[in-house]
């Protein structure tokens, strides 16, 4: 297939590296436990005791029980005012539950008189239940669209709103057509335009741009719809409009490299020269792409522009790959000492890179030939310190003795993964947002959040890092993922390049990068398999990014991505007629079963059993008649790309969920590290 436990009260678990947090709201509880936290808490912390007492409300408002609501929400404005639209918002709904009418109406005419343009005003619009108004005033907040959606087919104005302010919606398509022949403001044809592109509707996409804002932006994403659609001719032109009317843009060289796979190699090789002519930050994309284009498409000595690569840009990211290809190429022809001298070249020029993490774990493993021991723990421990996330991380650690598991097995590992209950203040946001993340209060802050920047059509990079953690919050998780990811490879202003690696190191982004997603359904059917969660969770991030109504283009659904046909293969194993692969509780029941049953079938191979979930079990007996030698060799051969890349993304995803979430393994790390 391309396929409560009761807990005793604890201390919500600080994440190695993690900032002060205000407040710690005890996340990994049941809602009962949760309560009976916060009230001993608001009793005994007399400097948080608001914080509490507000969580307080909000539980119990939540468990309908709003008499304790008003009780722990009583005057708390008068020590709280921060949140004193939210705290009348909470009061009025519990006077709602207790049937009080005329008190909350009263309550909520205060909210609207003195909050009358914020997300509160919103949902006390929502909770009187005045759609019309909801939809005039406060277009952009998530409780809008449902009644955009139900009136936009009358009213086109309501069809813009819904375009500017929800174009990501995954049925947005058909609302979109119904613009195409009206008189729109080329801003929301902006919107439209991105709605379509984002749905994969590029023919129509390009129409849109076509009418959109005119700038740098809107240029390079109508010349990518045209490539997309396959409409080449035209996408070359496009991609030269954008270098010939936003010269210094951040899309310009893009535009520039993306030419380069769509002329002749001649003529791309002048682009690369062009490119390291104008553009030094793009030089050593430039370079690589022109090395390849000579000596794969001109069949020319590259030599030259190898040189110009690591000796003007040895700490770049282009240089690490050539050196690690130099390495790889070395030591395949015996020349061990040779390649593990490259190695420590491009240590010393960029320790950092993604390559490096590569070329490290190799050169150990190359040392580990030649006996050298010492040399080849040192390399190992490089990995493990200064790409603590990689795929090769987690080889380096498995070969340095730290038992979690390895690519022959998996199985036997047991340690429980352990949600991180504190938080660290988001890069940007008002004081409010920040107010309502750190407490975990997470609807609240996610509408928030959504009403504040939806109809913006440029986020900056310390947006994007919070719009990922909101709709990861949201269970967004393919865009949330997709937006904390982005930050690693991004086109922007230098100047907001330079803002990249403090967000990089940001405390909280690992644990939004690797959500623990549905835990209450994969951590029980985990077991049930006996397998280690960590490893289903990673390979469902990888399947799906936990979005449980996904489609891929072989027709496989789900979290896991099982094909029909499979599940009704499946269903007849288990005896279930009846069954929803867009239910996560079944559709990870089947995938964990079929992943049960590709380990059987490789006496619990953990390496071929995952690259069987992706490329069926014909195709893996094929590679395996043979045998499988070195596990960390065979990976590297294995003949089919996706698949490749498949087994390193489900086994770096395995790791990351057991050292961001297991307190034992990152003991374990930290011992080895510091040796």
């Amino acid at each position: 297939m391309a396929k409560q436990e009761d807990r005793p009260l604890p201390t919500a678990r600080p994440r190695p590296g993690d900032a002060p947090t205000v407040f710690d709201r005890g996340s990994a509880l049941s809602p009962a436990q949760q309560i009976a936290y916060h009230l001993q808490r608001s009793q005994a912390d007399r400097g948080q005791s608001h914080r509490h007492r507000y969580v307080l409300g909000s539980l119990y408002l939540r468990q309908n029980q709003p008499d304790a609501a008003l009780t722990a929400l009583d005057d708390l404005e008068s020590s709280y005012p921060l949140l004193t639209e939210y705290i009348w918002l909470k009061r009025s709904q519990a006077l709602l539950q207790l049937g009080r009418l005329e008190e909350a109406k009263t309550l909520q005419d205060n909210i609207l008189n003195r909050f009358p343009k914020t997300a509160v005003a919103a949902v006390v619009t929502h909770d009187r239940r005045d759609f019309d108004a909801l939809v005039q005033r406060y277009p952009s907040h998530p409780l809008a669209k449902k009644y955009l959606k139900q009136s936009a087919l009358e009213k086109p104005e309501l069809l813009v709103a819904l375009a500017t302010y929800f174009p990501d919606d995954e049925g947005i398509v058909p609302y979109l057509d119904r613009l195409a022949n009206l008189r729109l403001q080329p801003e929301q044809w902006w919107a439209v335009a991105d709605g379509y592109f984002d749905n994969f509707a590029y023919s129509k996409a390009i129409d849109a741009y076509s009418k959109a804002t005119p700038n740098s932006l809107t240029a390079y994403r109508l010349a990518r719809a045209y490539h997309r659609a396959g409409r080449i001719p035209a996408a070359i032109s496009a991609y030269r409009s954008v270098v010939a009317r936003y010269p210094q843009s951040p899309e310009a060289p893009r535009a520039l490299l993306r030419l380069t796979t769509l002329v002749p190699p001649q003529e791309a090789l002048a682009l690369t020269d062009q490119i390291v002519d104008r553009y030094p930050d793009t030089a050593p994309e430039a370079l690589l792409t022109k090395f390849y284009l000579q000596r794969d498409g001109l069949k020319t000595n590259p030599q030259a522009t190898f040189n110009t690569l690591i000796q003007k840009y040895p700490q770049s990211d282009s240089a690490a790959q050539l050196w690690l290809e130099s390495a790889r190429n070395q030591a395949r022809s015996g020349q061990l000492q040779t390649a593990i001298g490259t190695v420590r070249q491009l240590q010393l020029q960029n320790q950092t890179s993604e390559w490096a993490a590569e070329a490290s774990f190799w050169a150990a493993k190359w040392s580990e030939k030649l006996g050298d021991q010492p040399g080849a723990k040192a390399f190992y421990r490089h990995v493990l310190r200064h790409h603590p996330q990689s795929y090769y991380a987690w080889r380096s650690a498995t070969a340095l003795g730290l038992p979690i598991g390895s690519l022959t097995g998996v199985r036997q590992i047991t340690y429980p993964l352990e949600p991180i209950g504190v938080r660290s203040p988001l890069p940007t946001g008002s004081p409010v947002l920040q107010e309502l993340y750190l407490l975990g209060e997470d609807q609240d802050a996610q509408e928030l959040w959504q009403f504040t920047i939806r109809g913006k059509r440029v986020l900056n990079v310390r947006e994007i890092f919070t719009d990922g953690v909101m709709r990861v919050l949201a269970r967004d998780y393919l865009r949330g993922i997709r937006q904390l990811d982005s930050l690693e490879w991004i086109d922007v202003s230098p100047q907001e390049a330079a803002q990249i690696p403090e967000l990089l190191r940001h405390p909280s982004r690992s644990q939004f990068l690797y959500p623990l997603a549905y835990q209450e359904i994969i951590q029980p059917r985990s077991v049930a398999q006996n397998f280690p969660p960590a490893l289903v969770f990673g390979l469902i991030r990888q399947e799906s990014r936990f979005e449980k109504n996904i489609r891929s283009s072989a027709d496989a659904l789900g979290l896991m991505q099982i094909i029909p046909e499979t599940a009704s293969w499946i269903g007849e194993k288990l005896n279930r007629r009846s069954y929803d692969l867009k239910n996560p509780q079944d559709n990870v029941e089947f995938g964990t079963w079929y992943l049960n049953y590709t380990h059987s079938r490789y006496q619990d191979n953990s390496m071929l059993a995952v690259a069987s979930y992706n490329a069926g079990p014909g195709a893996v007996a094929d590679w395996v008649k043979n045998g499988t030698g070195d596990p960390d060799e065979f990976v590297e051969r294995i003949p089919y790309a996706e698949t490749r890349d498949y087994v390193k993304q489900v086994f770096a995803n395995y790791w990351n969920y057991l050292r961001i979430y297991s307190p034992a393994v990152q003991a374990q790390i930290a011992n080895l590290t510091n040796q």
